[in-house]
């Protein structure tokens, strides 16, 4: 296993029994303590945090937003940054612990924490940047057992907001029924992979036109991320089909074509 890869990240124990943390803010809040250096900081992109927590960045946005009102992070942007990029540096815990997300610096922070030698135990990780070493060499059964449920209730998340809006029916049964697939051996990315095509076909062969699509009860029923499709390209123009030009309408038809 690579460096980067080892150990794993933590969540305290108040944010992860907290009824009113949603497993979404939680999620984001376990990215980014993974790649938190020593002072309990970090810059990770958008992009990043929503690869690795398996959710859109819209939905990280709002996690973000959600988790600075509660005062569990903050942010401000890295002065160091490249021109014309903006990088947040997150902190860890809070206003009380760095960085604001008005920009206001707490105490004990000063300028940009790119600068300078890199905080003690840590290795070149988070995009480049520092991130602690793991100080354990296996995460317990329940911290693993808690990512993966977070990173499973994203997934279909994901599903029940991308399924076209008036096909979408009884979301706790369709949940339900997911979870057992995924139980039984379906990958939530194939799951959501083979969705994807089905409404790349689905736009092209109804439009706006909903009615003929299937309930998602029924297609999770059919395990259709399974079926292999292939969208067929856009028709030709008849003038193309036939060959015909402003000079030669009446041009035999190209039958190769057409």
């Amino acid at each position: 296993m690579s460096g980067d890869l080892e150990g794993h990240a933590s969540i305290p124990r108040a944010i992860q029994r907290d009824p009113d943390v949603t497993w979404m803010e939680k999620l984001v809040y376990l990215a980014l303590s993974s790649r938190a250096n020593s002072k309990m900081r970090c810059w990770p992109s958008i992009s990043t945090i929503a690869k690795e927590s398996s959710m859109s960045e819209a939905s990280v946005k709002r996690a973000l937003k959600k988790l600075a009102e509660r005062d569990l992070i903050s942010w401000t942007p890295d002065p160091a940054g490249a021109p014309g990029q903006t990088v947040n540096i997150y902190t860890l815990g809070g206003s009380t612990g760095g960085h604001t997300e008005r920009g206001s610096q707490g105490a004990g922070v000063t300028g940009s924490p790119r600068g300078g030698q890199p905080d003690p135990l840590t290795i070149e990780v988070n995009d480049g940047k520092d991130s602690p070493l793991p100080l354990i060499d296996e995460p317990s059964p329940e911290v693993v057992k808690f990512t993966k449920g977070l990173a499973l209730e994203a997934s279909f998340e994901e599903f029940w907001t991308s399924y076209p809006r008036t096909r979408r029916t009884g979301k706790k049964a369709v949940r339900a029924k997911y979870l057992t697939a995924v139980k039984n051996g379906a990958d939530p990315a194939a799951i959501l992979a083979g969705l994807r095509a089905y409404l790349a076909l689905w736009k092209k062969k109804y439009g706006a036109n909903e009615e003929f699509v299937p309930l998602a009860m029924t297609w999770v029923n059919r395990a259709q991320w399974e079926d292999e499709i292939e969208v067929a390209p856009a028709e030709q123009p008849i003038e193309k089909v036939y060959g015909f030009t402003e000079h030669q309408p009446y041009r035999e038809p190209n039958w190769e074509l057409a």
